[in-house]
């Protein structure tokens, strides 16, 4: 009876062993591994042998609901959308790839041995561009050196989509910047941010989240989140839905997040829109030596509202808003 081989965990004559973990971290289609780290063996990347050396190589030989793992210690530039720059020069691979539908992009290990994305381009992104992918456990950081702003992080323009326990560098000095963490289009519906970090060491970001166009996506859930970015203005929020003025944000959740507003004077974190509905619950959300500490969310619209609390040095508060109901 012939061995049947199991990426990453046993091997047995014909009889499949799982062993421990859920239904939910096991994956469906294909599995594929990426990993450059100095002293690791290349290959096609069927195992975690030999992994394969860029994850545009994984995302060239992905097809739809496969998972790639990037292994601890890998780190490569995004050069552009979804261009990677571990990718053989003069390969086939060296442009934009495709993150097909529901393809999981995990990365292993913790801390700062997690898999290590820079941004180095105005343009460079993580494009979540089909239904149900997913980016988890990575580090994005932004361009390190020069005079570079980069736009957005993570773009999401399709349905069903998450980023998960990712880490997010907002700045690396006044002029190494990102603009946006991640963005949603109107079509990215059921979008999930959960158990993100985020911090800055400088700089001047405009949302960590942030919505564009006029017709918001629904059912957005940003939960368990800490996000400690200085922004670009005291009134510039870490979460920021103001642009569905046409569609408003429809049962969104935003929940149980650490949002910190780090610019001096800093009066706002979450900033909505009118007729918005949904529920900011249970956030702790901090200001800086702001003369209106308790003013944090702006313009919640219809969206339920409790157990919201304001901090800052010497400071605490329930939230109230502007632009809405408070009680």
């Amino acid at each position: 009876m012939p061995v049947t081989n199991f990426p990453g965990g046993a091997s047995s004559y014909g009889i499949p062993l799982v062993g421990q973990g859920t239904v939910y971290d096991m994956p469906w289609g294909a599995t594929w591994f990426v990993n450059n780290r100095t002293g690791i063996v290349n290959g096609d990347g069927t195992n975690r042998d030999r992994p394969m050396v860029s994850l545009a190589d994984a995302l060239a030989r992905a097809s739809a609901y496969d998972t790639i793992y990037v292994g601890p210690g890998h780190a490569e530039n995004v050069t552009a959308s979804n261009t990677f720059s571990g990718a053989v020069t003069g390969g086939p691979n060296t442009g934009a790839q495709t993150i097909p539908q529901g393809v999981r992009i995990i990365g292993e290990g913790s801390g700062t041995n997690r898999p290590t994305f820079t941004l180095t381009a105005v343009a460079s992104t993580f494009a979540l561009a089909a239904a149900n992918s997913s980016i988890e456990n990575v580090r994005i950081l932004s361009p390190q050196t020069g005079s570079t702003t980069t736009t957005t992080m993570v773009t999401v323009t399709a349905a069903g989509c998450a980023v998960r326990s990712c880490q997010f560098q907002g700045s690396a000095s006044a002029t190494a910047l990102v603009t946006t963490g991640i963005s949603l289009s109107s079509a990215a519906n059921d979008f999930q941010a959960t158990d993100n970090t985020g911090f800055t060491v400088t700089g001047t970001p405009t949302a960590w989240l942030a919505t564009t166009g006029t017709a918001a996506a629904a059912r957005v859930q940003i939960l368990r989140n800490t996000i400690r970015w200085l922004m670009s203005g005291v009134a510039v929020p870490v979460v920021d839905f103001t642009s569905g003025s046409g569609t408003a944000p429809a049962d969104w959740v935003i929940a149980d997040n650490c949002l910190s507003n780090l610019t001096a004077a800093s009066t706002v974190v979450i900033k909505g829109v009118a007729s918005a509905t949904g529920h900011i619950v249970f956030n702790y959300l901090e200001t800086v030596a702001g003369t209106a500490a308790a003013v944090a969310i702006t313009t919640p619209g219809g969206m339920v509202m409790y157990q919201n609390f304001v901090a800052q040095g010497g400071k605490q508060a329930i939230a109230i808003t502007t632009g809405g109901n408070s009680s």
